[in-house]
């Protein structure tokens, strides 16, 4: 897909998104592709390692063909990662080199643990278009304790080979960034509640040193960006201030605000017809509008993923959206129909209609996740409309 097509289809997306249609007559511009849910770390931030056995598995060559085949043309490009690291998947090279050929932009996030000057040869030649790198931390102790099994001079030195490589072949390509999640004790500013303004000023100019020193380590190398992020909480399922020594309620701190998400255990996601959905959900805004004017009611903001994206997991399984980890809200099988088929189909069509009328309180991942209570513009999280903007526009 060439860059005007794409921004064509990035204003119909926006047009549906704004009216809120639940009928989308449009591929989605990006698809997340499970290579593999398994994983070789046991990250404080990330939920993979409470996966159960049976959800653990690579994807199929065939199953991933097949959705290239469909794909290809009508997307801008593809996530090769979800749940998993996906250099675990052995058909990884091939996979990327199929995608080039039928002219789908791929990218994935790797914990770098698994590379090798041979794979990282492979992996350019094949046509990657990004690779980032999960590192949780600009020094030894911060990057161990969040890649719990990572070693900090190992996995540094895997991704300053990969760099070498990329200089060496003289490619543009992969567009290469290094992810850093920010969290607990390393928050800065005013994103660390309770601390005194001294303290802050402190904490942020060692912060300040020590990412200094880590990208002192990539002088002269062709890394492209560098990435700072805050922790999520994939749907409710990680419970971000107990992983960082806090015994408070599970809170999210987002935009210099604390916002407390409640997790209720054992809900299960109901779809229901059409018409008795689309009556539920007009009730269900009125009785909201109702408590809102009484009680200060919590608000939702509208989640942007029904509109422009789906999430394939490694078995073929489709779901609204790569924060729900467990597979709670699944919208079809690829194995058996079609995207575009899947895009528009009920499930995703009384979704859509959900979000609309702010009636998701009952609806499992998407009640828990701090996602829908991050402060927006034009529906986009603000902390994301940069990358957003880059990622579609300007690259």
């Amino acid at each position: 897909m060439n860059k005007l097509n794409h921004i064509f289809n990035l204003l119909r997306i926006s047009t549906n998104f704004w009216f809120k249609r639940e009928f989308c007559g449009y591929f989605p511009i990006r698809i997340w592709i499970e290579l593999s849910s398994r994983c070789n770390l046991n990250c404080r931030f990330c939920v993979n390692k409470n996966l159960p056995a049976r959800e653990k598995g690579d994807m199929d060559i065939g199953l991933y063909t097949k959705i290239i085949d469909e794909i290809a043309g009508k997307v801008f490009d593809v996530n090769l990662f979800h749940r998993g690291e996906p250099l675990l998947n052995k058909n990884i090279i091939p996979m990327i080199a199929y995608a080039n050929k039928k002219g789908v932009r791929t990218r994935i996030h790797t914990n770098a643990t698994l590379l090798s000057p041979e794979l990282d040869r492979k992996m350019i030649m094949a046509g990657l278009d990004l690779i980032s790198f999960s590192f949780d931390g600009f020094t030894k102790e911060e990057y161990e304790r969040n890649r719990d099994g990572a070693i900090f001079e190992k996995s540094l030195a895997n991704i300053i080979d990969f760099l070498k490589v990329k200089k060496d072949l003289k490619s543009r390509k992969p567009c290469t960034i290094i992810q850093v999640i920010q969290s607990g004790e390393t928050l800065s500013g005013n994103e660390k509640l309770g601390q005194e303004r001294a303290e802050q000023n402190r904490a942020k100019k060692k912060r300040a040193g020590q990412k200094r020193a880590f990208l002192g380590n990539f002088r002269g190398l062709p890394l492209d960006k560098i990435v700072i992020r805050k922790p999520h909480n994939w749907g409710g399922l990680l419970a971000i201030d107990k992983i960082n020594g806090e015994t408070r309620e599970t809170r999210e701190v987002a935009e210099g605000a604390n916002i407390e998400v409640k997790i209720k255990a054992g809900v299960k996601t109901e779809v229901k017809p059409d018409v008795e959905a689309e009556a539920e959900a007009k009730a269900g805004a009125e009785a909201k509008a109702g408590a809102e004017a009484k009680a200060g009611a919590e608000k939702y903001a509208c989640c942007t993923f029904p509109w422009y994206s789906l999430t394939v997991f490694y078995d073929g399984r489709v779901f609204l959206c790569p924060q729900d980890f467990e597979g709670k809200i699944c919208l079809g099988d690829v194995s058996r129909e079609k995207i575009e088929e899947i895009f528009n189909g009920r499930i995703i069509r009384d979704m859509r209609r959900r979000f609309r009328y702010g009636t998701i309180a009952d609806i499992v991942p998407c009640r828990d996740c701090d996602r829908v209570r991050r402060k927006t513009f034009m529906g986009i999280p603000l902390e994301y409309l940069k990358i957003f903007l880059r990622d579609n526009l300007m690259e």
